[in-house]
């Protein structure tokens, strides 16, 4: 048990980095999400002004998400080329990172 403790604590300080700003990316997009079910559950109690403010707000929303998204992956696949000794961890966390984006655009059925 100690060892498997002290792994993960040395695994941590490796790519704290990394983990930290994937947890802030998983925030982030978690608050895109709500905002978008927010505004779906509020759409038939708002007046049309507010409804067209909220509709802007939630595009803005989904386009900042889709650009911190892709510009994430970009930055990971980047990693993969560069770091050889840390290759696979950051392949990973590119998956990781689109992943979400995957989740939302099939949640609300965007084409691309």
């Amino acid at each position: 048990m100690q060892a498997l403790v002290s792994r993960t604590f040395a695994f941590y300080k490796s790519y704290k980095a990394t983990i930290i700003a994937y947890l802030f990316y998983l925030l982030f997009w978690w608050c895109s999400l709500s905002t978008q079910l927010r505004y779906k559950a509020a759409i038939d109690h708002i007046n049309a002004g507010e409804r067209l403010a909220w509709d802007e707000g939630v595009m803005y929303w989904y386009l900042l998400t889709f650009a911190v998204s892709i510009g994430a992956t970009i930055v990971m696949l980047l990693n993969v080329a560069l770091n050889k000794e840390a290759r696979d961890f950051y392949f990973v966390m590119s998956i990781f990172t689109i992943m979400p984006l995957m989740i939302y655009l099939s949640i609300y059925d965007y084409k691309l």
